[in-house]
């Protein structure tokens, strides 16, 4: 069996990504139920997920920047990922947190797509 990817391009994975971080309402009722670290084609869009996720299912908050920083740096102390490795996480994270506008970013558009996504891979 394949293995189920989103069927998107990387930008629209990102802003995804984006909106979890950023749109915890949503992300807490709809996002992290629909959503599944496998289904990003970027592994380091995936282990945020997961770490994310984690943090907002156990905490009952949303994932701040400076916990998913400090989720990499546990990475990378634990010799799981390296020093540049670790960095690309930091800037990655960093970029996640760059503040979405609904209108220019598609927003409700975005929200439709990984809905229909989830439904479709559902069936």
């Amino acid at each position: 069996m394949d293995e189920i990817k989103f069927d998107f391009n990387e930008d629209i994975q990102f802003k995804i990504l984006q909106l979890v971080l950023q749109d915890y309402d949503w992300a807490r009722s709809v996002g992290l139920e629909i959503i599944e670290a496998r289904f990003f084609n970027n592994i380091m869009f995936g282990k945020i997920f997961d770490w994310a996720k984690y943090i907002m299912e156990k905490y009952n908050v949303p994932a701040p920047k400076t916990t998913l920083k400090d989720c990499a740096t546990k990475v990378y102390n634990d010799n799981k990922i390296t020093l540049s490795e670790k960095t690309a996480y930091d800037e990655l994270i960093e970029k996640c947190f760059e503040q979405l506008d609904a209108e220019v970013d598609g927003i409700d558009y975005i929200k439709d797509r990984a809905l229909d996504f989830a439904k479709k891979e559902k069936v």
